[in-house]
């Protein structure tokens, strides 16, 4: 058995009032193990936010958030930094313009890791470059009784690159298996 000491830390708040949900949480880790020759430790502090929305029967939007950072260090060896940053948005219309049938979706994804490069302007050691991502999203969807049109359209940022893409689709729904 390794002698260790750990402490953990979370305050958490949670609300839900007239179709809106609310969940907050921050936490913080921190462990050490004590051996002469090989002694570890490490710390996690992290920060989720989580929250939806009901606007009215066919609208309604939800957003997440969670943001950490962690500490590393093993004896004899230089301490590792690492931040991260995920977030989500995203919007539903179950009834555009009140068309019956036609459906908007708009979701916003944001993922960063690595970000103790950025926060620290240290180009040469940025490990996670290709890790930060964001993407949105968005869809139009028809539906006739069984048949489902859509129009998805995507904006996409990876590393230091951009892309889009557009999709058309037609499909028929079998009773809930597409």
């Amino acid at each position: 058995m390794v002698p260790n000491l750990n402490h953990d830390l979370s305050l958490t708040y949670s609300a839900a009032r007239q179709g809106t949900t609310t969940y907050m949480r921050f936490s913080i880790n921190d462990r050490r193990e004590f051996v002469a020759e090989d002694a570890k430790e490490s710390q996690l502090a992290m920060f989720q936010l989580n929250r939806q929305s009901q606007i009215d029967s066919r609208r309604n939007w939800r957003a997440a958030l969670t943001a950490q950072a962690s500490h590393q260090r093993v004896r004899g060896e230089e301490p590792d930094l690492t931040a991260s940053v995920t977030g989500h948005v995203g919007y539903v219309d179950g009834r555009l313009f009140n068309i019956s049938g036609l459906r908007f979706l708009s979701d916003l994804e944001l993922n960063a890791v690595g970000l103790e490069d950025v926060i620290e302007n240290d180009r040469d050691r940025n490990r996670f470059e290709e890790e930060r991502r964001a993407e949105w999203k968005n869809k139009l969807e028809y539906r006739i009784g069984k048949i489902i049109t859509s129009v998805e359209g995507n904006l996409f940022y990876v590393g230091d690159e951009y892309g889009n893409s557009v999709f058309f689709r037609i499909r028929r729904d079998f009773d809930g298996v597409f």
